[in-house]
């Protein structure tokens, strides 16, 4: 992000939540979340919260607000 700053190319912020959404939209079409053992639960949902977290931040920077769900 500081780069994009720096740089004056806030495209960089863009391209860097796409790579995200598809890395996991990769993930969730190869890994079950739910019907798993627990521990390999947990851990999947704190990925998927956590790619949350990073969108919604990346989003908030670059003022676009996106739904709560879809």
């Amino acid at each position: 992000m500081r780069l994009a700053a720096k740089a004056l190319e806030p495209s960089r912020l863009t391209r860097y939540v796409m790579d995200v959404a598809a890395n996991f939209h990769s993930f969730y079409n190869a890994c079950r979340v739910k019907g798993v053992e627990e521990p390999l639960m947990m851990a999947r949902l704190m990925l998927v919260d956590s790619t949350r977290i990073v969108i919604k931040n990346v989003l908030d920077l670059i003022s676009i607000h996106a739904p709560e769900k879809m």
